[in-house]
This record gives structure tokens, C-alpha cells and sequence, in this order.
């Protein structure tokens, strides 16, 4: 602990605010249980909202809407040559999709009163939590939900480029691709293969042997994040 920093007693405190950490800490909230996220971007939602499965999904429904009004000349609707705009799509993608989840999950967490703190989490011994950033503090806890999630893994020997990137980027190139690579299999991974695909990219998909089989959780509804949490990083 850092001399000067705050120091404040709650029952709970939940690193990371993806939607395994908030899930959990509206539960606790509900519970009656004063509870804190710290999250390094001080926001609900994680890489799921923000970066990879509800942009992905975003994406692939215009994907389909673009497989509709082709599959549409079959019975004599013809709407001529499909034209992708990528500019007014990410407007859209980012206010209307992502906006507008990202700012219900805020309402819900102030009805709730679940508070989110920006930084970055560090245990400074088993009762108390450092946060690291712009308003340092140290946390003491009851108990503590570690909910972290994942980071884009990096092919060794090859750097990030304009040409190699991860899922996170790819949501982001400047121009659709003539040819299109996908390493991994993934839910954003997989979606992006199929956005590339149906936006005119020729595309090839490569994936890893897994050490483990995959995980069976249940489906959810596409039009909320899904369980991948990794706002902590």
C-alpha cells in the first residue's frame, strides 16, 4: 500500500468488468452486499461488448442482410450490386449496437448500486486490493471475484502489422481484403471469417489442435454479451 492512497472497506470486489464480472457483481448488489468492479477501462460490457463477440455479431447480421437481398433474385427481387460503406457501418456498429449496450449495462449497475472504479487491480495481501491508475486507492474486501477473462494470443515469430492482426483489429480494417487468413476458431475468429467471406473476401481458416475439448456452455440470445469476460486486462 502506497502512502496517501484511500483506503475503503467493502463487501465485495469483483477485478474485471466483463460479463462474468458484472453478472457477479449485480448478484452480489442484489444480495445486499456493497460491491465495486475495478476494470483498467472503467466499464461494463469486457473484449465481449467492446471488442469481439457483440461487434463480430453485429457485423454478420449485416453480413446476412447481404445474403437475403442476394438469395432475393431467386424469386424476382433484384436490388441491384450490394456496396459496403465502411465508414457509416462502424457509425453504426459503435453507437447503435455497442453504444447502447454499454450504456444499459451502466443504468443497471447504478440502479443496483454496483460501483466501477478505473485501474488496474493488484493484491496487495488477502483482505485488500491496490487499484493502480488515475484515482489510486486500496480496496479491503470480504471477498474478492477474480474475473479477468482472455487476451488475443500472437503467432510466434510474426508481429502485428497492417497485414497481421488480431480479432480485435480486423473489426477495424480500412478496406475489405481481396484474400483473408483466419488462424484460430473462436467465436470472433469464426465470425470474422464469415463477415470476410460474405463482404467479398476470398477466405481460408486454420486452427490450432486443442488441448482440451471445447466448452459446452449454454447459448444465449445474440443481442446480449456472451460469456467471454476479459474487461480486466
Amino acid at each position: 500500500m502506497v502512502m496517501g492512497d484511500l483506503v475503503r472497506d467493502v463487501d465485495v470486489v469483483v477485478i474485471g468488468g466483463g460479463p462474468g464480472g458484472y453478472s457477479a457483481a449485480f448478484r452480489c448488489a442484489e444480495l445486499g452486499l456493497e460491491t465495486v468492479v475495478v476494470d483498467s477501462g472503467k466499464r461494463l460490457g469486457g473484449a465481449c461488448l467492446f471488442e469481439g463477440c457483440i461487434p463480430s455479431k453485429a457485423l454478420l447480421h449485416v453480413a446476412a442482410v447481404l445474403g437475403e437481398a442476394e438469395r432475393a433474385k431467386e424469386f424476382g427481387v433484384d436490388f441491384g450490386p450490394a456496396r459496403v460503406s465502411l465508414d457509416p457501418l462502424r457509425k453504426w456498429k459503435t453507437e447503435r449496437v455497442i453504444g447502447k449496450l454499454a450504456r444499459g449495462l451502466a443504468s443497471v449497475a447504478k440502479a443496483k448500486g454496483v460501483e466501477v472504479v478505473g485501474g488496474r487491480g493488484v493484491f496487495e495481501d488477502a483482505r485488500t486490493i491496490r487499484v493502480e491508475g488515475d484515482e489510486p486507492q486500496a480496496l479491503k474486501f470480504r471477498h474478492a471475484i477474480v474475473a479477468t477473462g482472455s487476451a488475443p494470443s500472437r503467432l510466434r515469430g510474426i508481429e502485428p502489422s497492417d497485414r497481421v492482426m488480431d480479432s480485435t483489429a480486423a473489426l477495424e480494417v480500412p478496406e475489405i481484403p481481396e484474400r483473408l487468413l483466419v488462424v484460430g476458431g473462436a467465436g470472433s475468429t469464426s465470425s470474422s471469417r464469415r463477415c470476410g467471406s460474405t463482404r467479398g473476401s476470398r477466405r481460408s481458416a486454420r486452427r490450432r489442435a486443442a488441448s482440451r475439448p471445447p466448452s459446452r456452455a449454454p447459448r444465449r440470445p445474440s443481442t446480449a454479451p456472451c460469456s467471454r469476460s476479459a474487461a480486466g486486462r
